[in-house]
């Protein structure tokens, strides 16, 4: 049987998506299909790729809209899916996601899969902004075979605001590599590394550095909790264009004990530090760093919003509490660092749930019976 082509394309990307993407190309089936991945060369996902034996393609994508330069990726595109004999063209995010199917389309290739990894409607943009967009996005949705979103939240509202027919909508979570969680890590030799005190507890945050992850919000709880239990220690781990003002807003609230480490490589060696894992989001897809804090057994306070409420169950594995209010915040953090036993519970139960339910090998079968499903439909009868 020959291997069926297949182009993944997606903007520049850190955090969830770069995981996703990551994790897809670690994990499919190489026998049976050959995999692209074409990006912006950002950060280090590239150089993974290609330590994978994945064919990568370097395009000048960029997360902002600039017609002359898209046009000019579009074209770049379509010479690549022509060259390379592409069968399925499966885009990751709003921008690839209509940069890649516009080219997928003049190029003739025949099947179109579009992953949704954020909501992309919120209020932080003008109406005018968000109708235009969305009109755009429903005339894509006709010509895009099928959508995969990362939570129910977040396909309902691409059912609703994009149209796309239920029958042509799934829900597939990330998963997440167990195994990176399972190491032994010297929690007093990482935190004197980090400048963390022995003895003193850690509530943490890891984030990309813009405004939809809330950590203007956590900042604000963080002064409260401070005020409760004056020895708190706050890690903020992750780096983005609000880093700098977050850190003269931790300066003029007079957080005593924050540290801001930027990104890090060793996440997974970094949560055992933290007594508390915070996602203050006020826009989520689907947390990867939540998964990866259940992985860790770590007990999670986290915003109630988009596809969160999915993956925590309330008092069980995890607290959920309102968006953009630190003082809900603050009390639940100061509530669970006075309770270590129930904290402990609550990271054991989290554990448990990420075995079961979001696993590499559910979100890798699931993605894959989608690309069956559809070659059925659109390649064997051509054949």
């Amino acid at each position: 049987m020959n291997q069926i082509n297949v182009m993944h394309v997606l903007r520049p990307a850190e955090g969830g998506m770069k995981e996703h993407v990551l994790t897809l190309a670690e994990n499919f089936d190489r026998q049976r299909y050959n995999l692209m991945v074409c990006g912006p060369d950002y950060g280090d996902i590239m150089k993974q790729l290609q330590n994978m034996g994945i064919h990568t393609c370097s395009l000048a994508l960029k997360g902002s809209f600039n017609p002359f330069q898209d046009v000019q990726v579009i074209m770049q595109l379509i010479k690549l899916l022509r060259q390379h004999a592409v069968k399925i063209i499966h885009t990751h995010g709003a921008k690839a996601g209509l940069v890649g199917r516009l080219a997928g389309r003049r190029a003739g290739v025949p099947i179109s899969i579009a992953t949704f990894h954020n909501f992309i409607y919120g209020e932080e943009h003008p109406l005018w902004k968000r109708n235009s967009f969305a009109m755009i996005q429903r005339l894509l949705a006709r010509h895009t075979d099928y959508a995969i979103a990362v939570s129910e939240a977040l396909g309902n509202e691409i059912k609703r605001v994009e149209r796309f027919p239920d029958q042509r909508v799934t829900t597939i979570y990330n998963g997440i590599n167990l195994n990176k969680f399972n190491q032994i890590t010297e929690v007093t030799r990482k935190k004197r590394e980090l400048g963390l005190e022995k003895y003193a507890p850690v509530v943490g945050v890891v984030a990309r550095l813009i405004p939809q992850k809330g950590v203007s919000c956590f900042l604000k709880a963080a002064k409260i909790v401070q005020e409760h239990i004056p020895n708190v220690q706050f890690l903020i781990v992750g780096d983005g264009p609000a880093r700098l003002s977050l850190e003269q807003e931790a300066v003029s609230l007079g957080l005593k004990k924050v540290l801001f480490a930027g990104f890090r490589f060793d996440v997974p060696k970094l949560l055992p530090l933290i007594n508390i894992f915070v996602i203050p989001s006020i826009s989520e897809g689907l947390s990867i760093g939540a998964l990866e804090a259940m992985a860790a057994r770590r007990p999670i306070v986290a915003s109630k919003v988009g596809g969160l409420p999915e993956l925590l169950r309330h008092g069980k594995t995890g607290m959920l509490v309102p968006p953009n209010e630190p003082a809900a915040l603050a009390k639940t953090i100061v509530t669970i660092l006075e309770r270590p036993f129930f904290a402990e519970i609550l990271g054991l139960q989290a554990r448990q749930d990420v075995e079961k339910r979001f696993s590499v090998n559910k979100m890798v079968s699931a993605t894959q019976s989608v690309y069956e499903g559809l070659i059925k439909q659109k390649l064997a009868r051509n054949e």
